[in-house]
């Protein structure tokens, strides 16, 4: 179930919503993003860390497939 709500804002604030928009976007996906976006800047200092740590093994190669994973697990 899906309603509208209109909220008033100032031609700044529409400004900076536009420009945010992609060509195919609308506001209330804009709005998605940036909510997301604050709510990953949310997360808690050993999260942040967590993440860090993970990306730097990605770089690093320190991975496996989906598939090796699943082979690993006698699921293939």
């Amino acid at each position: 179930m899906s309603s509208d709500v209109f909220i008033p804002i100032d031609e700044n604030i529409q400004g900076r919503l536009d420009a945010l928009k992609g060509p195919q976007e609308n506001y209330n996906e804009v709005l998605i993003r940036l909510l997301t976006a604050y709510e990953l800047n949310t997360l808690s200092e050993e999260d942040k860390r967590d993440i860090e740590q993970s990306i730097r093994e990605i770089r690093e190669g320190k991975y496996c497939s989906i598939e090796d994973l699943m082979k690993e697990e006698g699921l293939l």
